[in-house]
């Protein structure tokens, strides 16, 4: 038979048929520890890393959606998500340059069993680099 304990919310059976209490004071959904900005502008040469944490108890998840709300993956070459809940666009070639990726917008959500948190819109706004507009002219000037 189980005891509660006051201050105690439940209890969980692990795999060795041990219970674990835990405690409502220690339980908290999702808070932003860095939230992204609203605006992160990139160049091609360059890339972008959209840094993204939360805290909470247990340690909520982070994932990335669009603003209709599809979730964001990675893309070969493009964009990848790292395990810290970081986004990530990776420096590219002008010539793979797509406006789903590097023009849109994007959500930050932090969630666990108490809760979940979306982030303000990030605009992502990537262009052509200095240098690959100045090498491009010097070819055509050839």
């Amino acid at each position: 038979m189980l005891s509660f304990v006051s201050g105690y919310s439940g209890s969980e059976e692990n795999s060795e048929n041990y219970f674990i209490r835990r405690s409502t004071q220690d339980m908290k959904g999702p808070s932003f520890i860095y939230e992204p900005p609203n605006k992160v502008e990139f160049s091609n040469g360059t890339g972008a890393v959209i840094i993204c944490k939360a805290d909470g108890n247990p340690s909520p998840s982070i994932r990335w959606e669009t603003e209709n709300g599809e979730p964001i993956g990675d893309v070969s070459n493009l964009r990848r998500l790292r395990a810290d809940g970081s986004l990530v666009i990776t420096p590219f070639r002008a010539e793979n340059y797509r406006p789903d990726i590097h023009s849109s917008v994007c959500i930050c959500i932090a969630s666990n069993v108490y809760g979940t948190i979306a982030s303000r819109h990030v605009h992502l706004k990537g262009g052509k680099s200095c240098l690959t507009v100045i090498f491009f002219i010097i070819l055509s000037l050839k």
